[in-house]
């Protein structure tokens, strides 16, 4: 009787494990994202990794790694590298994320037909074949910044829910956190749905 009562007392605690990715070109802000999650959630327990201070953070090159504890989940956060030549190693990560988070410059209005380019080429890759993706309009901020509906367009969000992989686009200041917690409440609800619908 003690152990049926210990296993269902361990399975209402245990906390849903949810792997996020987080890419898109250099400069986007990915690692400022994943430093606010981690400030944010600093709270979240002994997985909780070291933040990094705003002001000190330098250009990945490979991968950045933070585990927070919110909403019911364990989440590991990998920020990767966007320079052209770090790129090869992103679909290395795919088979383990629950969902792609896609940083965009929204005010690097030169750069969006690349970075359209190379989110088409993530989702079109078969190891990430139906895992949901969040793109962040990132630096929502600054007045140079482009709407969201013409990035809407160009990132054909439309076609890729059509295409049937749950996916979003939403605005985000990662330097002063505006978005990052309705952007993870994004990823966390579409995760465990998804997972629902498939058990």
């Amino acid at each position: 009787m003690f152990g049926l009562v210990s296993g269902f007392i361990d399975w209402y605690f245990a906390k849903t494990e949810v792997n996020i990715l987080v890419l898109g070109l250099d400069n986007a802000g990915k690692t400022t994202f994943l430093e606010q999650t981690k400030l944010l959630h600093k709270g979240g327990g002994e997985g909780n990794s070291v933040h990094v201070p705003l002001d000190s953070i330098l250009p990945t090159v490979g991968l950045n790694l933070g585990r927070v504890q919110t909403m019911g989940c364990d989440v590991t956060i990998w920020d990767l590298g966007g320079q052209q030549a770090l790129r090869s190693i992103w679909d290395k990560y795919f088979a383990d994320a629950h969902c792609i988070v896609f940083m965009v410059d929204s005010t690097d209005t030169e750069r969006f037909a690349e970075a359209a380019t190379t989110l088409r080429k993530v989702l079109a890759h078969a190891g990430a074949r139906g895992v949901p993706a969040l793109v962040l309009a990132n630096k929502q901020d600054m007045p140079m910044a482009s709407a969201l509906a013409p990035m809407e367009a160009l990132f054909e969000m439309d076609r890729v829910r059509e295409l049937g992989r749950a996916a979003h686009l939403m605005p985000l200041c990662a330097r002063d956190g505006a978005g990052v917690n309705e952007a993870l409440a994004w990823a966390l609800d579409t995760v465990r749905s998804s997972s629902q619908k498939s058990s």
